[in-house]
């Protein structure tokens, strides 16, 4: 019996032994494969398990398989009227190896060291970098790069002299610095911290115009005093513009910092131009 379209019914529609026959029993032993071979539509995805299951030996075309369900082993031959269509390379050994994604792969990764990944059609292989590369994100793809990755923490305000002010713009909590004025960070130079990339202070600008500023800091480790090391930044005419958030880097008063420091800023506000004041908001720390 060959398949037919199942039939849908209507209501009042006399169903006769003729309709039930054909469109039933015929249909399911058909599937049953009673009457001959069941042709498999595309798209159909199915999932099984043979594990433990005694799998008879089968054949498409002239490509014959084997399969040994009680041990798992799956093999291919590579020999006669198939050529090396089944040829996934002696390499691969059974189901514990997974035949089919080793032979994937083997097609891609040539060198060790290197990694597979999707590019905008298929998979592709991203050869090995070099050593001490790191693996970025690339405009599309990953890709190696020189160096260490960057990273980078902010740390809010610590505290604040008499004569500044604590307060809000918008949602930014803030310390005002007029002439004179100063706030502290305190901090610890993170354990995996290898190099200072850079350390800036930042602030809403209240006006237009420039700030003279100076930077002083305190770091030392457990176990030392707290001004083992002691250094300073400091620069005049800083321009910034009204609203803006603006940067200040403080990086070179940074001198020997390690892993695990702990650390104390201080950062003044020498003089203001026309702004009325910078605002701070806290302290980004980036590094290797």
């Amino acid at each position: 019996m060959a398949w037919t379209a199942p039939r849908t019914w209507v209501t009042g529609e006399v169903v006769t032994a003729a309709l039930m026959n054909t469109h039933v029993r015929d249909d399911l032993r058909y599937l049953k494969g009673l009457d001959g071979d069941v042709t498999i539509e595309a798209n159909i995805v199915t999932a099984f398990n043979v594990d433990g299951v005694d799998v008879s030996a089968h054949k498409a075309g002239t490509a014959q398989a084997q399969h040994d369900g009680g041990a798992g082993n799956h093999t291919h031959q590579s020999s006669g009227a198939q050529g090396n269509t089944l040829d996934h390379g002696a390499a691969l050994t059974g189901k514990g190896d997974d035949d089919h994604t080793q032979y994937a792969l083997r097609t891609i990764l040539t060198t060790r060291g290197d990694i597979v990944y999707r590019n905008a059609t298929v998979w592709a292989r991203l050869a090995k970098g070099n050593a001490g590369e790191f693996l970025k994100q690339g405009a599309n793809d990953p890709e190696w790069a020189q160096g260490v990755a960057t990273r980078e923490v902010f740390f809010p305000i610590t505290g604040i002299n008499n004569a500044g002010t604590l307060g809000a713009v918008g949602d930014f909590i803030i310390n005002t610095l007029t002439a004179g004025n100063y706030c502290y960070f305190n901090f610890k130079a993170p354990h995996d911290f290898v190099s200072l990339t850079e350390c800036k202070i930042l602030g809403i600008s209240d006006g237009t115009g420039t700030i003279d500023w100076t930077a002083t800091t305190d770091f030392a480790a457990i176990g030392e005093a707290y001004n083992t090391n002691s250094d300073s930044d400091t620069a005049n005419g800083l321009a910034m513009n009204d609203t803006e958030i603006e940067e200040v880097d403080i990086s070179a008063a940074f001198t020997g910092l390690a892993a695990d420091d702990y650390v104390g800023v201080k950062f003044l506000v020498d003089a203001v131009d026309t702004l009325a004041s910078y605002r701070v908001t806290g302290l980004v720390f980036k590094y290797t």
